[in-house]
Parts: structure tokens; C-alpha cells; sequence
């Protein structure tokens, strides 16, 4: 679990602070490198937590709503979104933990050991880890519904005529997200060999 606390050690704002949270005994610790920044984390909480009703409002009462929103009907699937990217969410940061664990002072097998048993073609998934890129994207969506209820209650609240207001808070998040996710500089490495040392298959 610690992997989502770490940063790339190159990240401006976190690189020094989550290092700690490196994985040490991994020979490929980039692997484990999954903090999804916080905040996609925060927008994505006021999309789980933002109310249907209130949608609902300013739907009917706001036209500009309309745009962000589309129909009625796109309004009665923001539920079903949200739960159905909450569980992928979950699902993908179980799977994430590998085959098993050490829970309670016991040695569990997680669901990741019996899909790779169980399912054809599963094994092909070599690094767990991976998973959790699968678990930020699903955070990114319910980030993105966190921003679009955001969007609505301003509109519902400030009206057009703070349309501008609007443009620049959304510039600042964005800002925020940018600085966030800032690696600089980004490391090379000089392939240790020659051309024809490559093997094969990646030539």
C-alpha cells in the first residue's frame, strides 16, 4: 500500500518528501511509483460525494448546465458512473498487491493468485503494479465528475456573469494538477551494449 504514497524522486513538490516510500527490496522500484497526486484524490472525492439532487437543480434551472451535462438521461447515469469506477477503482488496487500478503500476523492469497491459476492469458500480466495505473485512471474519471459538480454548483450559484472568475479558477486547478505531476529532469540512460547485442525479438 505505501507504493500510492510514492513519488518519482525527480518530482518537484513530493520527489524528497514520499522517498521514503520507495519500494527497497524491488529490483524494479519505478515500478511501484503510484501517488496519484492529491489533487486528483480531493476532486475525486467531491465526485463520489456530489449529490444527484443538486445536479438535478441546476439542470432545470441553469441552460449553460445543459452543456456541461447533456440529457436527462446522461444526469441518471452519473450514478452508475461513479459506482462503476469506484469498483474498478478498488478492484484494480486489490490486484495491485500481487498474488499475496501478510495480513493480521497470516499469509493470504489475494484474488490476483487465483485469476492468475484460473484465467487464460492472465499470467501475461507480469507486474502487479501495473494494476495501478488502471486504479489512477478509474481516480481520474471520478475527478473529472468531482470538477463537472463543481462546474454546475458555480453556474447554479454565480451565474454567467462570473463566467470569467470561473475561467480562471479552472486555469489555477489545472496549474495546480501540472505542478503536481512536474518531473524535471527527466533521466536517460545510455543502453549498456551495442546494437547487435539487442536481442531478436526487440530488434
Amino acid at each position: 500500500p505505501q507504493n500510492y504514497l510514492a513519488a518519482p524522486d525527480n518530482n518537484w513538490l513530493y520527489g524528497r518528501i514520499t522517498r521514503r516510500f520507495q519500494s527497497t527490496i524491488s529490483p524494479f522500484p519505478r515500478e511501484q511509483i503510484l501517488f496519484p497526486g492529491i489533487a486528483v484524490i480531493l476532486l475525486a472525492i467531491v465526485g463520489l460525494l456530489a449529490k444527484y439532487r443538486q445536479f438535478t437543480r441546476t439542470y432545470r434551472h441553469q441552460k449553460l448546465s445543459y452543456m456541461v451535462l447533456g440529457s436527462g438521461n446522461t444526469l441518471k447515469n452519473f450514478t452508475i458512473l461513479r459506482v462503476a469506477f469506484l469498483v474498478l477503482f478498488v478492484v484494480a488496487v486489490i490486484l495491485s498487491f500481487g498474488p499475496s500478503a501478510d495480513m493480521f500476523g497470516k499469509h493470504v492469497s489475494l484474488p490476483y493468485a487465483w485469476l492468475y491459476a484460473l484465467v487464460p492469458g492472465f499470467k501475461s500480466m507480469r507486474v502487479p503494479d501495473r494494476f495501478g495505473l488502471l486504479a489512477i485512471c478509474a481516480l481520474t474519471v471520478l475527478g473529472a465528475i468531482g470538477v463537472t459538480y463543481i462546474h454546475t454548483l458555480w453556474i447554479c450559484r454565480k451565474g454567467k456573469r462570473h463566467a470569467g472568475r470561473y475561467f480562471i479558477a479552472a486555469i489555477m486547478l489545472g496549474a495546480v494538477i501540472i505542478l503536481e505531476y512536474l518531473s524535471l529532469p527527466n533521466p536517460i540512460t545510455t543502453y549498456p551494449g551495442t546494437v547487435d547485442s539487442i536481442p531478436p525479438v526487440y530488434q
